[in-house]
Formats: C-alpha cells, sequence, structure tokens
C-alpha cells in the first residue's frame, strides 16, 4: 500500500513537472517568434558565387550583424540565396519531454544579377517580343529565365535584385558622347571593330533602353509573379536582403497575430473572459455592441438588456413585417443615465438602430456601416 503511494505521488510529480516543462516551451517558442529573436532561427544560404561579387561582404556582415546564420553552398542557381528555419518540435516519452530540431525550407528565393547579364535578358527579351527567331539570342528572355528559376524552386516566390543598372545607363550615354563627338571631329568613320572594342571596355555587350527595361520588367512581374529590385550600391544590396530575411523570419509571428479574433473577444488587455459554462458572453455581447461609433456603455447596456444575445437580436429582425420596421425596431428604446437628479434619458435613434440592423442581417462582406 506504502509503495502504490510513493508511485502514485511520484507520477503525480512527473505529470506536474510535465506541465510546467510544457508552458514552458510554448513560452520558449512565443518569445523566439517575436521580432528580433527570430532572426535566431534563420539560416541564409548563399551561393558561394556571390562572394566574389562586390557586394558579398556587405550582404554576410549584414546577415550576421542580424544574428543571422550565414551558410555558404553551391547553389542550383547563380547568384542565389534561399532560407531555412530551425523548428523545434517536442515528444512526450515517458511523461519527459524530447526535443526533435529540423530544418524548414522557406518558400522565398532571391538572385542577384549584375547589369551586364541583366541587360542580355531585356535584349533576348526585346527580340522574342519583336518576333525574331531565337537563334538569334545568346542568352534566354528574362520571362525565361524566370520560369526557369520557378521550375527549379517550385512553390517558391522569386526575387530578382539587379545591380548597377544606372552604372551601365551612364556607361551607355558615355559611349553615345564618344560616338558623337568622334563624328564630329572625324571625317572618317570610325572602323566598327574599334567600336566594338571601347562598347566592351565599358561592359556594354547589348544595348537596351530604359523603356525597354521597364517594358520587360512589367511584363514578367505580370506573367511570372516575380518581384524586381533594383540596387545602385553594395550598401542597398545588402539592405534588400536584409529586409527579405527579416520578412523571412517574422512570418510566425505575424500568422499568430492575425489568428487573434475580435478585439472585444481577446482574453488579455482588458478583454472578457469566458469560461467553459460560458459565462462572460454577455459582456462580450455588450462589448461588442460598443464597437459602434458614439455607443456608449450605457446605450449597449439597454439594448442588452432587451436582447441578451444577438440570436435573440436576429430573430427579433426576421418577427418584422418590412425591412422599414425591422431599421427602425431599435430607435424608441429609451436609454437612462446617471440617477436622482441628475437622472437623463434619450432614445436610441433611427441612425444607430439601421445600423445595427444591417450589421446583424447584411449578407455583403464589403458592406460598409455609414
Amino acid at each position: 500500500m506504502l509503495q502504490e503511494r510513493k508511485k502514485l505521488a511520484e507520477a503525480k510529480k512527473k505529470v506536474a513537472q510535465l506541465e510546467k516543462d510544457q508552458k514552458r516551451v510554448v513560452q520558449d517558442s512565443r518569445r523566439l517568434a517575436k521580432p528580433g529573436e527570430c532572426m535566431k532561427t534563420i539560416t541564409a544560404r548563399v551561393d558561394h558565387n556571390i562572394i566574389s561579387l562586390l557586394c558579398g561582404g556587405h550582404i554576410i556582415t549584414c546577415l550576421q550583424d542580424q544574428n543571422v546564420h550565414v551558410d555558404t553552398i553551391d547553389q542550383v542557381i547563380e547568384n542565389s540565396i534561399t532560407w531555412t528555419r530551425e523548428v523545434v518540435q517536442h515528444s512526450i516519452n515517458n511523461l519527459q519531454l524530447q526535443p526533435t530540431s529540423q530544418l524548414i525550407e522557406e518558400e522565398e528565393v532571391c538572385v542577384i544579377l549584375p547589369a551586364q547579364y541583366f541587360v542580355k535578358l531585356v535584349d533576348s527579351h526585346k527580340q522574342v517580343k519583336m518576333g525574331l527567331s531565337a537563334v538569334t539570342a545568346t542568352e534566354p528572355s528574362l520571362t525565361e529565365y524566370c520560369q526557369q528559376i520557378k521550375s527549379m524552386h517550385p512553390n517558391k516566390n522569386l526575387t530578382l535584385i539587379i545591380t548597377d543598372l544606372n552604372k551601365y545607363f551612364r556607361d551607355r550615354k558615355t559611349l553615345e558622347k564618344r560616338a558623337h563627338r568622334d563624328a564630329v571631329l572625324s571625317t572618317h568613320q570610325e572602323h566598327p571593330e574599334l567600336q566594338k572594342k571601347k562598347s566592351k571596355k565599358l561592359n556594354l555587350s547589348a544595348i537596351v533602353s530604359r523603356v525597354e527595361v521597364e517594358e520587360a520588367c512589367v511584363d514578367v512581374q505580370l506573367n511570372t509573379l516575380t518581384n524586381i529590385r533594383q540596387a545602385q550600391s553594395p550598401e542597398q544590396v545588402a539592405d534588400i536582403i536584409k529586409s527579405i530575411t527579416k520578412a523571412v523570419a517574422e512570418i510566425p509571428f505575424k500568422k499568430d497575430r492575425l489568428k487573434t479574433g475580435f478585439s472585444f473577444h481577446t482574453v488579455s488587455g482588458g478583454g472578457v473572459k469566458i469560461d467553459k459554462e460560458g459565462h462572460g458572453l454577455f459582456k462580450v455581447w455588450k462589448q461588442q455592441l460598443q464597437q459602434y461609433k458614439n455607443v456608449s456603455p450605457d446605450i449597449a447596456g439597454t439594448i442588452v438588456a432587451q436582447y441578451s444575445s444577438p440570436l435573440l437580436l436576429v430573430q427579433a429582425y426576421k418577427r418584422c413585417s418590412s425591412q422599414r420596421e425591422a431599421e427602425l425596431m431599435l430607435q424608441d428604446i429609451t436609454v437612462r443615465r446617471g440617477a436622482g437628479v441628475l437622472e437623463s434619458s434619450r432614445r436610441i435613434g433611427k441612425e444607430l438602430s439601421r445600423r445595427v440592423y444591417q450589421f446583424m442581417t447584411s449578407d455583403d462582406p464589403d458592406l460598409v456601416l455609414k
């Protein structure tokens, strides 16, 4: 008998410790999901080619400053970055929590495109739109390039970061000015091979205009749902990567925040607690009515005294012979405020009566209560 009591006491102690550990795990998971802390669970998987880019060092430093783990790997797509999240799950074994960690691939992929390669994609895109043969294009079009990435990373959101595009247009303008100056100063036309050498020196392997770039970007964004960003310095590239990483890290926190119900039905911050027997629903109904503009606790309390639940109010509306009668059903209810010599009274009025009717009976989700 004594041994059974000891075993029962030990079992109760283990159960209490288990409940305590479960609460601690929930608190830790909520803490890690908060902005700032959530960055510690994210790993940025950076393609090794990015390190050789001018912006590579800025990206690595910026991510590490945000407590983000950085792994340099060989990505399938050159100059790409993907993200993973470490998720710790717990299972119960012999009344003890057993943690297991796993990496979850996030639904984001970012590719850094230097302007020299980007304009080649736009040039091919232009040729395809003009109906020219695909054989003449040395590179895939911008649309085809994005589709290839999406086929390798299905169900992921693609972001392209174009670097130094303004520098490309400045170099192109410089080349045009040189050509114009040479045409004015010389009587003979410059040899085409010399023009090619100067163009190559300025990294102008393809010629596209700003309008053609904008048209290609709009076309790609509409057809492939690709997000295209431009960066004119290594610091801007690092800032964009930082913002994407921050958005990825905060996804669980923002989803949990959206799960909280209506403001009048929250437990925290002065809300009403509802027990298993339903105590507190009366106060919730009263607070719901107070969400309307210019509805005081006295007015809400008077309506609740007449109709103690939303269902009773809807049933009363259905018993009305016309919509007009239902809209004005609450207007003559008298609201009393104060007591004794300071007591005053007023009617609810037809405007508030109409708004309550519309809210309780309308099937239109886009209806604006005026």
